[in-house]
């Protein structure tokens, strides 16, 4: 009968020693288990929180990035400051760009400011008009001229858009709401200075800084004109024709409405300001 090891149970022949207890044997199958166990978590460091396997911290919501509402609203201040200075600088490529590039939020933004704007200026503008006159205007009217100077520009803002789509309807050139928008928003962009400055001239010679806001309509409507984009040039001199009836009519309308508060009283200063402007 065979002898076995009472060590291993392994079968030794006749006089054989096992060796077993000299060299420690390692079972493969508690080496494969060693390998899949769990590494052990590195100890953390005491008072700093525990760290979730993704780096944040257990028991909180993942790191939520700033609201893109606020990253929008910066991006768009900083590109109306960037398009007004570029505005007197490259009025043209400048033009041309804000058109072609649809900035109808950018536009309704200059259009609100201008018309804000324009409300201050027709309150200085009857004012000055108070003044020469006697006419005993009471705060009623004041609000009212700020009202009404500020939707009107609103308004007359939309009328320079409906005025693009129409020419270039006619024309055949097409150009989207959105487009139009931007095109009205160029001459919100030259006319809010220009308010600022008329306003200031106008506390000294009325009637020069109404006619300089007049003056610097022309030039915001020439930069329409040419910063529209023309995808048919067989109909660019028909449509430099219709802007130009477009916009002198709008600029009638506009002439109405401004002397809407007395237009004998208000004409006959303007001349006689001019008259005294030109002695000096």
């Amino acid at each position: 009968m065979g002898n076995f090891c009472t060590k291993c149970g392994r079968p030794l022949a006749d006089g054989e020693v096992c060796n077993c207890q000299a060299a420690p044997q390692i079972n493969p199958a508690q080496t494969n288990q060693m390998g899949q166990a769990a590494p052990v978590p590195p100890v953390q460091p005491q008072g700093m929180p525990q760290m979730a396997p993704q780096g944040q911290p257990y028991g909180q919501q993942p790191y939520m990035q700033q609201p893109m509402a606020a990253s929008q609203f910066n991006n768009i201040v900083n590109e109306a400051i960037a398009t007004f200075i570029n505005m007197f600088k490259a009025p043209i490529a400048t033009g041309k760009a804000f058109v072609s590039g649809e900035k109808y939020i950018i536009a309704i933004i200059f259009a609100a400011l201008q018309a804000i704007l324009v409300g201050g200026f027709s309150i200085i503008t009857a004012l000055k008009i108070n003044g020469m006159t006697k006419m005993g205007y009471d705060a009623a009217v004041y609000v009212k001229m700020f009202f009404a100077g500020l939707f009107g520009s609103l308004l007359f803002s939309l009328a320079v858009a409906g005025i693009v789509m129409a020419v270039n309807a006619i024309c055949k050139n097409q150009i989207s709401f959105k487009s139009a928008l931007a095109a009205a928003g160029l001459r919100s962009i030259v006319i809010c200075p220009a308010v600022v400055v008329s306003a200031i001239i106008t506390l000294v010679f009325p009637g020069v800084g109404i006619l300089l806001f007049y003056v610097v309509e022309i030039w915001a409507a020439i930069i329409i004109v040419k910063a529209t984009p023309i995808k048919n040039p067989a109909s660019e001199e028909l449509m430099t024709h219709l802007y130009a009836a477009g916009f002198a009519v709008f600029a009638l309308v506009v002439m109405f409405f401004v002397a809407k508060v007395d237009v004998n009283i208000l004409l006959a200063k303007i001349i006689d300001t001019l008259k005294n402007f030109g002695a000096l």
